[in-house]
């Protein structure tokens, strides 16, 4: 498969906070024959990958699986379904999108719904959106219809197709976690010059619990995580000069709010994109946390490299992200496992 193909698989699967079955399923059955595979009791899959040479500390590359979404809580009096946040999502998105009910097994249609705006009254006009302003219409006319299809702790996903977009853009759902994993899906599709330790990880849009665990059992020596970064390159947007761009190269990150990353391993990173000519791009502004921040103060502690995507319209229901970004990552990855098997050998 193309990387294209690859991530437009693993978008087609859903897989909100503390639900991955569907995707990890999908990467299963994707993985080369020659990895060994196991999940662990809260989901990550955790992959093992035998290279010419075998490093003196495990080597460990992560992508997570889960995707933001929504939870059902109750159905309410006129057949609707009523709902809480799984991850970051901004509220103001919400009204009007299509979503995907998980239950039983199947995915139910829906929408989410909100009261319309020629019959708001005084405050509720400028009011902002909350959860409880909002419910999702199954099509239903009454409760009892709703309760017979769905049920508390049933999923929510955002419904979207995925696919080329633009000039060699891909825009669609899920391209947050998906996209990371499809990459490193690619990677062990090739031979390796050290054995890596792949985990595709859980719950990362509701505290990185996956990573947490997934690093106390890994014990690495290093490890590489593979994130989204947000790009307001769009004039729209309020496009800034550190803002990561499209088009430009995979991120290469030293920092979140309050965490700094490995400073060797980030200038050894760098250096080594210019050696091997593959655009990078540099972020030394603190925003946003992820898998890297659990992955460096887990356990005793591991050294972490922090390498983004980036990514238009993050944690939204369509984001749009490059294949060159992709492409450069991908080409970026077998030279620094040769570079920190060689570091920690």
């Amino acid at each position: 498969m193309t990387l294209m193909e690859q991530i437009q698989a693993l978008s087609d699967a859903v897989g909100t906070p503390g639900d991955e079955l569907e995707v990890r399923k999908k990467i299963m059955s994707l993985l080369p024959d020659d990895c060994t595979r196991r999940t662990d009791i809260l989901g990550n899959l955790l992959v093992e990958k035998k290279g010419a040479q075998t490093p003196a500390k495990p080597i460990m590359i992560s992508a997570h699986m889960d995707e933001p979404g929504l939870m059902v809580e109750s159905a309410d009096l006129t057949g609707g379904v009523k709902f809480s946040i799984s991850g970051e999502i901004d509220m103001q998105i919400l009204p009007g999108r299509r979503v995907w009910v998980l239950s039983k097994g199947e995915r139910l249609p829906g929408v989410i719904g909100i009261k319309p705006v020629h019959v708001l009254k005084g405050s509720e006009i400028e009011s902002s959106v909350s959860a409880d302003d909002l419910f999702i219409d199954l099509g239903c006319e009454r409760k009892e219809e709703t309760n017979k299809l769905t049920s508390p702790g049933d999923s929510v996903a955002f419904r979207g197709e995925t696919g080329p977009f633009g000039d060699r853009l891909i825009r669609g759902r899920a391209l947050d976690s998906r996209s990371g994993c499809a990459v490193l899906l690619s990677l062990l599709e090739q031979d390796l010059p050290f054995d890596i330790t792949a985990v595709f990880t859980v719950q990362r849009e509701t505290g990185s619990i996956g990573m947490k665990t997934a690093v106390f059992q890994v014990q690495p020596g290093a490890a590489v995580i593979l994130e989204s970064f947000p790009a307001a390159d769009h004039p729209v947007l309020g496009a800034k000069k550190e803002s990561p761009k499209l088009g430009e190269g995979p991120v290469i990150s030293l920092r979140e709010q309050r965490y700094f990353f490995d400073k060797e391993l980030f200038f050894q990173c760098r250096e080594l994109a210019q050696q091997e000519e593959i655009p990078v791009q540099i972020k030394s502004a603190a925003f946003g946390t992820g898998d890297g921040a659990a992955a460096q103060t887990s356990g005793n502690g591991t050294r972490v490299l922090e390498l983004g995507i980036p990514s238009r319209y993050a944690l939204t229901p369509c984001c749009i992200q490059s294949l060159k970004d992709l492409e450069s990552l991908s080409a970026l990855l077998l030279p620094l496992i040769q570079m920190l098997g060689e570091k920690m050998s």
